[in-house]
């Protein structure tokens, strides 16, 4: 692998692991994210009620039967089968479908709970106890949840409030009527274990309520685009209830489909019935008239001269004069229906009068029909105030106008026809007054008891089609599956999923918490940070003192951060070319990073090296390194750049060996001043004959001036960054300072790094990160690896 190469992998794995490191400092985000996370899965798991999904699947039949009642009476086209799915889902998630399914057993409206300390459970037919209520007169009980618990098999206590106290439940007793809200109320206690004290609840709905309620619930959909087969199913607590409300449905629609069919058939079974009854009253009358003739009259021996030739074309046209007045009495009733009446519950087919079904009329009932239809479908989801229910409305009338029309002229048509029938009869009978009366007489009684013979057994024939469609009437739904135990879907809890879900959800959080705390950090937290935002090399890292001692080197020459000040002198001997006598100049952006306490124990550790080494408190607004060497300022640097003192006289031996101090002295007003004097650089000059390495405490870089004053006289410029403290916006000025090389030799020192251990080799973060050179030695070496 080429040098370019493996350096390019080598910054980005650094680059890897600062991030790494970053992340680890939040350890316990993720950690506490994910307790919760246990805990409120624990929790749900724990106290959720489970929630069911009962579905059952039916077949709509979408084509003609071969054997359904339009086999049998022609026009029952108009309700077959052959209807949109959507006006079947339509009529499926009807309200008054819903009110019959609904009605059909009281624990489909009358709810029972189980309270328990956290959560309540629907207790559908397992409860203990039953409501039984006539009929709700006053609706102040409707959806309002009463309390109860037993005290004996004979005596119960009732509460309108859980909480209340003791003396706000009413005792009452079983199977005994008593007034609840208005209402006359009875509660049975069924055969089962009672628990005295144990709580339970119940709500009174009517079944239009709860009827309202599953035309939202329930959903109805095609299993597939082409499909006529329809899924219906519905969601809740109680996994049984669930079931039964959907087959109850499922029964109650097919039933509807029967009703709906056989209506039509009823109407016009109702319609025959009621001519029936009129032919038969004259069929009778005629019949004992002709008895009665031959009783009384020898008819053997009357001869029809006349009967070959007008007798048979009378009857005839009596024949179709009683046909054209059963029409006309088809027509006006429908006329009278569709003048009186806003639905088809009334209407008879035309093909009873003879319509065929490929007549106008007959597509025209057909296509007013199909519109009652889309209305009752479209009631189920929007309002009947909404302009679509206007539309159809309009569209209702329009068809109903255009349908009286056209049975008005058919009415006319048939009163024409009957005027020419009636005028024509009328000269046959003129022709038969010739005949001698006796004989007139039979003829005229036999042509009519033979012509209402011939519709009465007409009639018959019809009413006896009728019967045979009803007998016929199949549903056109087949059950594929009925919804059972096997068909129900857990809504509910998956606990190992929950705990999964909940522990993925906390850790995402958590690190994208943490993404965001490292984003927006502006501090210092490793060296990819100072590469980042400056291009001053890092020629040393510092570590945490925990022992909060300031004489480190001194006083632990073995300890970790000791041997980080000697690998820091290292790199100064590097960047110096091997320099004899040094001048270490050291800065930092604001007080409190350690620049003190660095130039200390870098004083320190070049002294114990064995070079002469000067410790000056060039800070001469904040001196404080002669404290740590528990030596007085009475007279230091800024008594000896005003002449008020000689250089001897601020010398002060630390007591260590090689290592010397010049405190800053009294606080003058003009500190600047001072230090930007010929008097400091003679001090420097002075300062280099008798000392071998001079390290210079100047006061912060980003606050005052005196640090880039006194830079042009030191060899070397340490700037020194906090870990965790130092912003990274404030080293934008030293680096200028730098890129523009007003200042030279100038390294950057990264102080108080706390860091774990991770990673392997040279970019595993520790106090083994120097400036190209690793200084880890191995358990053991250092006085704190003694201590492990």
């Amino acid at each position: 692998m080429s040098q370019p190469l493996q350096t390019q992998n080598n910054k980005n794995l650094e680059l890897f692991f600062s991030y790494l490191y970053k992340g680890i400092k939040f350890w316990y985000i993720p950690v506490f994210s994910i307790l919760i996370a246990w805990g409120v899965a624990f929790y749900k798991i724990r106290y959720f009620v489970p929630q069911f999904e009962a579905s059952g699947r039916i077949l709509v039949k979408d084509e003609y039967s071969s054997w359904g009642q339009e086999y049998f009476v022609k026009g029952l086209e108009l309700v077959s089968s052959r209807n949109r799915l959507v006006n079947e889902i339509g009529i499926i998630k009807s309200f008054p479908l819903m009110e019959r399914v609904t009605s059909k057993s009281p624990y489909f409206h009358i709810s029972y709970y189980d309270i328990g300390n956290v959560k309540t459970i629907e207790i559908y037919k397992g409860s203990p106890f039953q409501i039984d209520i006539d009929s709700i007169k006053d609706y102040r009980i409707v959806g309002k949840r009463f309390f109860i618990k037993f005290d004996n098999a004979q005596n119960f206590y009732l509460s309108e409030d859980k909480e209340q106290n003791e003396s706000s439940w009413r005792k009452l007793n079983f199977n005994t009527h008593f007034n609840l809200q208005g209402n006359k109320v009875k509660i049975v206690l069924n055969n089962k274990a009672i628990i005295p004290e144990k709580l339970y609840a119940f709500v009174v709905n009517t079944p239009a309520d709860i009827a309202n309620i599953l035309q939202k619930r329930i959903i109805v959909k095609p299993e597939d685009k082409e499909s006529s087969v329809l899924i219906l199913s519905i969601s809740g607590y109680n996994s049984q209830k669930q079931i039964d409300l959907i087959n109850t449905l499922i029964e109650e629609y097919i039933q509807y489909g029967l009703d709906k069919s056989n209506e039509i058939v009823y109407n016009t079974s109702t319609f025959i019935d009621g001519q029936l009854k009129v032919v038969l009253d004259s069929l009778i009358s005629n019949e004992a008239r002709l008895e009665y003739f031959k009783k009384n009259v020898n008819a053997d021996k009357i001869q029809l001269k006349y009967n070959d030739e007008i007798i048979p074309k009378v009857y005839d046209l009596e024949k179709d004069r009683i046909m054209l007045e059963y029409k006309k009495n088809y027509y006006e009733y429908t006329i009278n229906y569709l003048k009186n009446h806003d639905d088809s519950k009334g209407i008879v087919i035309p093909t009873v009068a003879d319509v065929s079904i490929n007549d106008v009329l007959f597509k025209t009932l057909s296509n007013l029909m199909e519109l009652y239809t889309e209305r009752e479908r479209l009631k189920t989801e929007v309002k009947e105030s909404n302009i679509i229910i206007s539309n159809i409305e309009k569209q209702i009338n329009v068809a109903k106008l255009v349908l009286i029309d056209n049975l008005r002229t058919r009415l006319d048509k048939v009163n024409f026809e009957l005027q020419q029938i009636n005028q024509q009869i009328k000269n046959y009978d003129n022709k038969l007054i010739q005949i001698p009366s006796a004989e007139r007489t039979l003829v005229n009684i036999e042509r009519t008891y033979r012509l209402y013979n011939d519709l009465y057994n007409y009639l018959l024939q019809k009413r006896a089609e009728t019967s045979l469609a009803a007998a016929s009437n199949v549903s056109k739904v087949e059950v594929l599956d009925w919804a059972n135990n096997y068909r129900l879907n857990n809504l509910g809890i998956n606990s190992s999923a929950e705990y999964r879900n909940n522990i993925i959800i906390a850790l995402l959080l958590s690190f994208g918490i943490i993404f965001l705390l490292i984003y927006f950090n502006q501090k210092v937290q490793d060296k990819t940070d100072l590469e980042k935002f400056t291009q001053i090399p890092v020629v040393g890292i510092i570590g945490h003192n925990s022992k909060g001692n300031s004489l480190v080197a001194l006083n632990n020459p073995k300890s970790v951060i000791t041997e980080s000040y000697r690998s820091l002198k290292t790199n100064i001997s590097f960047m110096s070319e091997g320099k004899e006598n040094l001048v270490v100049m050291l800065t930092s952006s604001v007080s409190g990073e350690g620049k003190s306490f660095t130039a200390t124990n870098l004083a320190s550790v070049y002294a114990m090296s064995g070079k002469k080494t000067v410790l000056v408190g060039a800070d001469l607004r904040k001196p404080r390194l002669f404290q740590d060497f528990g030596l007085n300022n009475h007279k230091g640097l800024s008594n000896l750049l005003i002449h008020k003192a000689t250089l001897n006289e601020v010398i002060q031996d630390t007591g260590f060996e090689n290592l010397f101090l010049i405190s800053s002295g009294p606080i003058p007003p003009n500190p600047a001043e001072l230090l930007a004097g010929k008097n400091f650089l003679n001090l420097l000059e002075e300062l280099k004959k008798q000392f071998e390495v001079v390290i210079i405490d100047t006061p912060p870089f980003g606050l005052v001036t005196d640090a880039v004053l006194l830079s042009k006289y030191a060899d070397i410029t340490l700037y020194i960054v906090r870990h965790n403290y130092t912003h990274v916006k404030q080293l934008e000025a030293i680096n200028d300072y730098y890129i523009n090389k007003k200042i030279g030799h100038l390294g950057l020192v990264i102080n108080d790094y706390k860091a774990s251990k991770i990673g392997y080799g040279k970019y595993s973060y520790g106090y083994s990160y120097g400036y190209g050179y690793g200084y880890g030695y191995g358990y053991g070496y250092y006085e704190e690896d003694k201590n492990m």
